[in-house]
């Protein structure tokens, strides 16, 4: 059993690196320049960059490349999830960095009201 599970590891090492190399290679490597290229990783660096632009302090550069991938980019909202830029959105929307996130609830009124003339959802019922 011992020889089986180490041989097991050996295997899925041996693949993964193969995966690597094969489908996220560098320009350089002997894939070509065809994996640096494809949209969904184009979209994703695009995003990387706007976090760490974010990162650096340069906010409003970084709001535009958000702004411009959400618009103009293929991104699937699993992407933008687990990005990291929604929470460095709402970090950046609350003023908090370590702090709980309190949120205003006229900033999320505004923000609901601009995503339904955007066509992104429907006006919640109004409670009683």
């Amino acid at each position: 059993k011992f020889g089986n599970k180490e041989k097991i590891k050996a295997w899925i090492k041996e693949q993964s690196k193969l995966f690597i190399e094969k489908y996220f290679a560098s320009s350089e490597s002997s894939c070509g320049a065809a994996s640096d290229h494809h949209p969904a990783m184009n979209t994703l660096n695009r995003i990387k960059g706007a976090i760490e632009v974010f990162e650096i302090g340069n906010n409003l550069k970084a709001l535009e490349e958000i702004r411009s991938v959400i618009m103009e980019g293929d991104i699937s909202p699993f992407e933008l999830i687990h990005s990291g830029i929604v929470n460095k959105l709402l970090r950046y929307l609350t003023c908090s960095e370590d702090s709980p996130v309190k949120i205003d609830s006229l900033a999320v009124q505004a923000i609901e009201r601009y995503l339904v003339i955007r066509g992104y959802g429907r006006p919640r019922e109004k409670r009683r």
